[in-house]
């Protein structure tokens, strides 16, 4: 069967969501999403981010175990709330991390790059103009996307995939912060 990976429980009815992560020769490193309740929303959605977090993981055999959990300092609480793993894609010796703003009723994507994950340190942030060493300055690169989603290279163009509601939608840029092309590649019943 497939490994199970079991990552520590928070306290306080709080919790760990499992974003991306990359395979190096030293292990894999996850970047996680902290979440936590809250009083208000509708039952089953009443949560929010509170943070993130880099899981640094080892197999045993062939199973994965959390070898370290690190705070993940890049994390912003808002408002919007921006977090960090949506998508990955390695290109030209950096590793591009794509992650959202959450606006609520809508999602943008936000873009960082880094040669390492676990070097944060050297992580700058696509402000719209040029790279920013503050996480803050992010600014949403266009396209509404979900918490998870797909990032390739195919050929010339960088591409999203993402599902939006009842809609997967796909975005074509010349390079990876963009600018986005959009196209509604499907719409769910």
């Amino acid at each position: 069967g497939l490994p199970t990976l079991n990552i520590p429980t928070l306290p306080d009815k709080s919790w760990y969501w499992v974003y991306a992560g990359e395979a190096s020769q030293e292990g894999v490193l996850v970047l996680l999403g902290s979440f936590t309740t809250t009083p208000s929303g509708p039952e089953g959605f009443n949560f929010r981010q509170n943070g993130a977090a880099l899981a640094r993981l080892r197999m045993v055999g062939d199973q994965p175990e959390v070898e370290s959990i690190i705070p993940l300092p890049h994390f912003v609480p808002g408002p919007p709330p921006t977090q960090w793993g949506a998508g990955l894609l390695r290109h030209e010796g950096d590793l591009y991390v794509y992650g959202t703003q959450d606006h609520g009723n809508h999602k943008q994507l936000v873009l960082a790059r880094t040669p390492q994950l676990d070097d944060f340190a050297a992580w700058t942030f696509w402000d719209g103009q040029e790279r920013s060493s503050r996480p803050e300055h992010a600014a949403p690169l266009g396209p509404s996307v979900a918490n998870e989603l797909s990032v390739s290279r195919q050929g010339d163009e960088f591409e999203v995939i993402a599902q939006v509601g009842q809609q997967i939608w796909r975005h074509r840029g010349a390079t990876p912060c963009g600018p986005f092309q959009s196209q509604l590649l499907h719409q769910i019943p």
